[in-house]
């Protein structure tokens, strides 16, 4: 059943994976964090209690959570363990039992769908 549903579910692991990485990486690398004055427009980091991203009118409005949590699943995750340790056993752990299961998917359905894989009688010993 396992062996199934990694067949099955690594696809969509890996993309998954990929995508949150990127998103976050870009929301990290991108994104302006105004110390005061005026905000800017489209999105930017705010901080209340916690960093979070805040995007203006003109960004639709699936576009905030899905930033904000993918910056949380990567670069976010640190400020959330270290800075508001309230969130660490909450949030912190959680994220990051979900983030090892998806990546030993992602990296078992890659393993096994690489090129060079030898097949059959091609194998060397």
């Amino acid at each position: 059943m396992l062996r199934t549903f990694e067949r099955r579910a690594g696809p969509f692991v890996a993309v998954a994976v990929a995508a949150i990485v990127s998103i976050g990486t870009y929301a990290q690398l991108a994104l302006a964090y105004p110390r005061g004055g005026l905000w800017p427009a489209g999105c930017y980091f705010g901080d209340a209690l916690i960093v979070f991203i805040r995007c203006d009118a003109s960004v639709p409005g699936f576009i905030e959570p899905v930033l904000t949590w993918s910056w949380y699943l990567t670069w976010g995750w640190f400020w959330l363990v270290a800075f508001f340790v309230p969130l660490a056993p909450y949030l912190g752990l959680p994220m990051l039992g979900l983030w090892i299961t998806a990546l030993v998917v992602a990296a078992r359905w890659a393993w096994r769908k690489r090129p060079w894989r030898p097949r059959g009688d091609e194998r060397v010993e």
